[in-house]
């Protein structure tokens, strides 16, 4: 059975975030994800730039609609991310 993971064309910024399905689970519509945090993205702490990370974590919740929502696009209208510490 074909998978839509098989038959779309991920947005270019996810091959630039080092973005990888890990697992999908429809099931439990569980997502696993795996994102590479290359020294481009750090700032000059050493930690990845808060930008980024919010990047990567808009990036996943788009994969993860599209593959709740029976292969129905969706867009981003807010987001809203506040850090406790660095990562």
């Amino acid at each position: 059975m074909e998978h839509i993971l098989d038959r779309i064309d991920l947005p270019p910024v996810h091959k630039t975030l080092g973005g990888k399905v890990l697992a999908w689970s429809k099931e439990t519509e569980e997502l696993t994800m795996q994102y590479q945090a290359i020294p481009e993205f750090l700032n000059p702490a050493g930690n990845l730039q808060g930008g980024m990370l919010c990047a990567m974590i808009d990036d996943a919740m788009g994969l993860f609609s599209l593959l709740v929502n029976e292969d129905k696009f969706s867009v981003t209208v807010g987001l809203n991310i506040s850090y406790l510490r660095p990562c």
